[in-house]
């Protein structure tokens, strides 16, 4: 999984983490789905992929990550 893309493998886990402690724990709003989101293997393969292969804005990143915390 990180061979030949450990950068873009850990920078979109460790984002990740962030975001889903962020909804995990809000003070409006707490979320349940967010505690217990995983990622398929499948997605990061996916993603370490379109972050190695294409330029990706920081506005893309933050669309990608809120996607994954809507339900």
């Amino acid at each position: 999984m990180l061979f030949g893309y450990a950068n873009e493998y850990l920078a979109f886990d460790y984002c990740f983490m962030i975001c889903k402690y962020y909804e995990a724990n809000r003070d409006d709003y707490p979320s349940e789905f967010a505690r217990n989101l995983v990622v398929s293997r499948d997605y990061y393969k996916i993603m370490r992929q379109f972050l190695k292969y294409k330029s990706v804005s920081p506005h893309a990143m933050q669309l990608i990550y809120r996607s994954l915390f809507m339900h």
